[in-house]
Parts: C-alpha cells; sequence; structure tokens
C-alpha cells in the first residue's frame, strides 16, 4: 500500500497583513485508513496560526490568520478512532484471539489469550523504545510508567499483533 496525494488546497488570504497564506496538502490509502494532512504555512513564524499575541513577530515570525490551527485539529482528530494495526506473517489472522483490558489502565494490563500459545508480550514507548518484556505472561504491571501511549506488542511464532494502550 502507498500513500498518495490525493489535493492541494490554497487557503484564502483573508488577512493580508500577516504576510502569510496556508497550504493544505492532502494525503490517501495510508495505514488504517486514515489520511493524512500536511500544512504548509508560507511566511509563517513559529507561532500557532489563528491566535496572534502583540509583539511575538519580533521574535518568533509571522502568525498565519488564514486559519485556526486548533479548529483544524479538532476536525481532523473528532474524524478518526484509534486503530489497532495488525502485522501478521501468512494467511492466518490471529487477532480475534486476544483481548487486552482495562485500556485506558493505571497499574496493570491483562492479556488474554488462548492457553497453549507460547507468547511475547512487550511495551514500547513513542520512540520505540523497550520498556517492559513478559513471555507468558497474561498480567502486565505498567504502574512504572509515566502517563501517556504505548505500543503493546503480541508475538506469536511468526505472528504479531500491536495494540495501543494509554497509560492514566
Amino acid at each position: 500500500m502507498g500513500i498518495y496525494l490525493l489535493s492541494i488546497f490554497d487557503f484564502p488570504d483573508i488577512f493580508p497583513a500577516d504576510s502569510s497564506t496556508a497550504q493544505l496538502f492532502e494525503f490517501t490509502d495510508c495505514d488504517c485508513n486514515a489520511d493524512v494532512f500536511f500544512y504548509k504555512l508560507i511566511n509563517g513564524g513559529h507561532t500557532w496560526p489563528g491566535v496572534f499575541i502583540a509583539g511575538q513577530a519580533a521574535v518568533l515570525g509571522n502568525t498565519n490568520r488564514d486559519l485556526n490551527a486548533s479548529d483544524e485539529l479538532w476536525d481532523f482528530f473528532s474524524s478518526y478512532t484509534l486503530c489497532d494495526e495488525m502485522v501478521s506473517v501468512g494467511e492466518n489472522r490471529f487477532e480475534s484471539h486476544f483481548s487486552v483490558y482495562p485500556n485506558p489502565a493505571s497499574t496493570e494490563v491483562n492479556v488474554v489469550f488462548p492457553i497453549g500459545l507460547e507468547t511475547k508480550i512487550t511495551i514500547s514507548d513513542m520512540r520505540g523504545q523497550l520498556l517492559i518484556s513478559e513471555i507468558n505472561q497474561n498480567r502486565i504491571d505498567i504502574s512504572s510508567l509515566a502517563k501517556g501511549l504505548y505500543f503493546l506488542k503480541i508475538e506469536e511464532g511468526q505472528k504479531v499483533l500491536i495494540k495501543k494502550i494509554i497509560k492514566n
């Protein structure tokens, strides 16, 4: 599966005094059927688009006011849900054999899998750093982890299932 540029949209320059314009590049065919939106600010500074603070242009550059970044983010994230991406080798999908709960969790995560499976369970952070590794464990202690998003990977033979978990 590849990622394809679907469209380029030039935002109307509704505030010419900010000396900045904005473009939106929309990509499609991404993992989990999600779309990717890339916002390009031409002559924009290191500021939050749509939120002008007097006097910051000298230090941080122009604030683009043709779009509001908060509104754009909300529109994007409210359109999607988290996807549990599964990668498997061969034709057999084994995602339905596993359950991970609670999610979000504060002290431990329970992993339910069929008796007799030899499973390796790991938890990594957003950078891919391995934090926890267990073999054939149903309860994973996450109390030492900071609040945030993590990836729980279940491996059984050549099959791999990745779940996103949230530590609260």
